[in-house]
């Protein structure tokens, strides 16, 4: 299938998307469509599995050049889509890659969990008057919030009676590599998130502003990407990647960003498979 042959090979080139998308094996490419043809940029896709696969839809981030579409996806995000189509890797394989990565001295080897801390992020508290209290605390039953600290991850606390779920953390090495990166390089590396979780989360259009203006600071074409290693950015909010995507944000965009905010509905608890968490 077309999704198949994207997790292997990574890319297809300008003519096939177009067919893929006539075929609808592949949706969103009319985000940078217009009477010329498509214009190179980054895009969120929707690639569909072949009917006979009883799959949801996948939603990627992509870049389209003149001559072709490469999805814009980390080995770690690669490996989990390749997962969920052809089901966990065996035993052996598990071995072999712990074996490979410990014969490679620039790999790191922190430990997944390690590196998922209780993180603090802002959440909702429930005031006993019936409002609510946006704060960095963790979710409340009503009037009983506790802090982040209060419950394991992923667990249920027995105060608040949410469970608390972990955020991933860059550990000290991957913060010194991003205090020294460049503005064009954190946005280099942290763009192609961004779009993808715009799109996940529903954002479009409401942000398309937005994301217009952070593609307007990445003026190079060639720079580098930092190396995230384990870590996971797609478990960060949308406005904590835009926060992390330069070094400070030029006013038009915090503008931008502030007003965004300003005209979204109250902050609200939504329910996934890892416990309640915020949009933004």
């Amino acid at each position: 299938s077309l999704l198949r042959r994207l997790l292997a090979e990574r890319e297809l080139t300008a003519t096939e998307a177009r067919e893929a998308e006539s075929r609808g094996e592949l949706q969103g490419l009319e985000a940078l469509s217009d009477a010329a043809g498509l214009k190179p940029g980054f895009v969120a896709l929707t690639l569909l599995p072949e009917e006979k696969e009883p799959k949801p839809p996948y939603a990627v981030a992509a870049s389209l050049s003149e001559s072709a579409l490469e999805l814009a996806l980390t080995q770690t995000e690669l490996a989990s889509l390749a997962e969920d189509l052809n089901g966990q890797p065996s035993v052996q394989e598990i071995l072999s890659t712990a074996t490979a990565a410990k014969d490679q001295p620039d790999v790191e080897a922190e430990d997944d969990e390690a590196e998922a801390h209780t993180y603090p992020f802002h959440s909702l508290r429930c005031l006993p008057n019936g409002g609510m209290l946006f704060d960095a605390t963790s979710f409340g039953d009503g009037t009983r919030s506790t802090v982040g600290m209060g419950a394991t991850g992923r667990m249920e606390c027995a105060y608040c009676h949410f469970p608390h779920s972990k955020m991933s953390k860059p550990d000290g090495r991957l913060r010194q590599r991003l205090n020294d990166a460049s503005d064009q390089e954190l946005l280099a590396t942290f763009l192609p998130f961004i779009f993808k979780k715009a799109a996940m989360e529903g954002l479009m259009p409401r942000v398309n502003h937005l994301l217009e203006l952070l593609k307007a600071e990445k003026y190079e074409t060639q720079s580098g990407v930092v190396a995230l290693g384990k870590f996971r950015p797609m478990r960060m909010s949308f406005m904590h990647l835009v926060e992390s995507s330069m070094r400070q944000l030029p006013p038009h965009i915090r503008a931008e960003s502030n007003r965004i905010k300003s005209e979204l509905p109250p902050p609200a608890v939504t329910h996934g498979g890892s416990g309640p968490s915020l949009m933004l």
